[in-house]
């Protein structure tokens, strides 16, 4: 389980087992589901509260203010390590892994 906040927007978000993510928002809370079900092992809030989650080899974003589904910001099948930290902020994102493999991009860029 891992999770992210920021208390000055009363906003906290939690990961965990069976792609379930866990969103409080002041006094309400909502849980989502990543499509297949990952496990998540870290996660992070941007500046405009849009939610960032990893599973193995797979970065994760969307926006539940646009009711958006989650989708794959970043994937490689062969990175064995899982994520253990991520800090996103507005349009950039970074996870790390176990291993100290580091992803770092921009929302709306293509991966090369």
């Amino acid at each position: 389980m891992n999770g992210a906040s920021s208390v000055e927007r009363g906003l906290a978000l939690v990961v965990g087992s069976d792609g379930t993510a866990l969103r409080t928002e002041g006094d309400q809370t909502t849980v989502s589901v990543v499509p297949g079900a990952p496990d998540l092992s870290a996660c992070a809030l941007d500046v405009l509260d849009r939610e960032w989650v990893a599973s193995l080899g797979t970065l994760w974003t969307r926006d539940p203010r646009l009711a958006e589904a989650w989708r794959p910001a970043w994937v490689d099948a062969n990175w064995e390590a899982p994520f253990v930290s991520m800090i996103a902020d507005s349009g950039r994102v970074m996870a790390m892994t176990a291993s100290a493999g580091i992803v770092e991009g921009r929302t709306g860029s293509e991966r090369r």
